[in-house]
């Protein structure tokens, strides 16, 4: 099993070397416990503590080009275009 020794970076992005999983971490409470939460590519949130952080196969990754609150924008601009009646 691969291991991260990393601590994790509020705002950086992430790639699992086993899933090809794409997170950001957004929150690190690094008291009681330290809960690190996470938010995937999709959108999916969860949270993880230092031991489950620890064993993940991680890999320090780029922002993803496409940001889905981007993708979300266009579809619902999209779904409130009217085509225009002709006659």
């Amino acid at each position: 099993m691969n291991s991260n020794t990393s601590a994790p970076e509020v705002g950086r992005w992430y790639a699992r070397w086993d899933t090809g999983e794409l997170f950001q971490v957004m929150n690190c409470d690094r008291e009681g416990g330290a809960t690190i939460s996470r938010e995937a590519f999709g959108g999916g949130r969860s949270t993880l503590n230092e031991a489950q952080w620890q064993v993940l196969p991680l890999a320090p990754a780029d922002p993803p080009r496409t940001r889905m609150r981007e993708a979300r924008m266009c579809i619902v601009e999209f779904v409130d275009w009217v085509e225009p009646s002709i006659g």
